[in-house]
């Protein structure tokens, strides 16, 4: 009886610690695209978040993260699917 909430914790757990590091994956994406000789702005910035899906709150991330929502593109991809 204890899996199911067990299970569902760590997934909060492994999340929350992927989601809340510190510094933005972002930034990291735009540093290289502008070194590669892009020219970063901020509308390629709001692209990025939206085509990763973090233009959504965070509980919308987790339930797509685990394949209970469907993304934008209607696809179910996530933890229970695999992926």
């Amino acid at each position: 009886m204890l899996l199911i909430p067990t299970g569902l914790l760590v997934t909060i757990i492994c999340f929350l610690l992927v989601r809340l590091i510190p510094g933005s994956v972002l930034d990291v994406m735009l540093a290289e695209m502008a070194a590669a000789g892009a020219e970063a702005s901020l509308i390629d910035r709001d692209a990025l978040m939206e085509q990763l899906g973090l233009d959504v709150p965070m509980h919308l991330q987790y339930v797509r993260w685990m394949g209970f929502w469907p993304h934008k593109d209607g696809s179910f991809l996530g933890v229970f699917q695999g992926n």
